[in-house]
């Protein structure tokens, strides 16, 4: 909670500053190009208060790839990315963990008051499965930009190699093995709803 995951999405998608907590999932949409190949980028932004933690698991299903964000002033939120990414390769039961897209954050790199050097970070990020790791300023935009689109390319590189070996997309990530069913959309569709009818009851 509070690492900057809204204020990152919507200066990359447009959106302005966050204001307050997410209450619950949020939905943004993006296209650019990889090479020579038109992607559309469906952004989910999970809540991450722990009130919600079972509610954004779920939605984890079917994601073709991952962006975990910790706060660099924070010690607590980079110790819980232990338990998100197992949480999340749990949850999509993927075949291969070390092969699935997925970057590492430290958002909030332009203050001074750190409580995670660099190098902390990124021997984490080896240890735990050999993840990108960059640091961000969803205040100033230092590398949001590159975030999304680094995390762009190993998605669609990944989808690429399995194409390559006759793979169904399921294999490596859950989208071919794990199709929402349509209790999931319908549930996914009602959140939506209720989300934006909060946001418009509150000042």
């Amino acid at each position: 909670m509070g690492v900057g995951k809204t204020t990152l999405l919507n200066g990359y998608a447009g959106g302005g500053q966050a204001k307050g907590a997410t209450m619950g999932p949020d939905f943004r949409k993006k296209d650019l190009r990889v090479g020579n190949v038109e992607v559309n980028m469906q952004i989910w932004d999970t809540a991450g208060q722990e009130q919600y933690a079972s509610l954004s698991f779920s939605y984890f299903r079917g994601a073709d790839c991952c962006m975990l964000v910790f706060d660099v002033t924070n010690k607590a939120s980079f110790d819980n990315l232990q338990k998100w990414s197992q949480q999340l390769i749990t949850n999509l039961n993927v075949a291969d963990p070390k092969s699935y897209p997925m970057i590492i954050i430290g958002n909030k790199c332009d203050c001074e008051n750190r409580a995670v050097s660099e190098d902390e970070a990124r021997a984490w990020c080896q240890a735990n499965g050999g993840y990108q790791y960059l640091e961000t300023s969803a205040l100033n935009g230092t590398n949001v930009t590159q975030a999304f689109e680094e995390l762009a390319k190993k998605q669609a590189k990944a989808q690429e190699s399995n194409s390559q070996l006759g793979m169904p997309t399921g294999l490596m990530s859950a989208e071919g093995a794990m199709q929402l069913s349509a209790q999931d959309d319908s549930r996914r569709t009602q959140t939506l709803q209720d989300n934006k009818k909060k946001k418009k009851g509150c000042c």
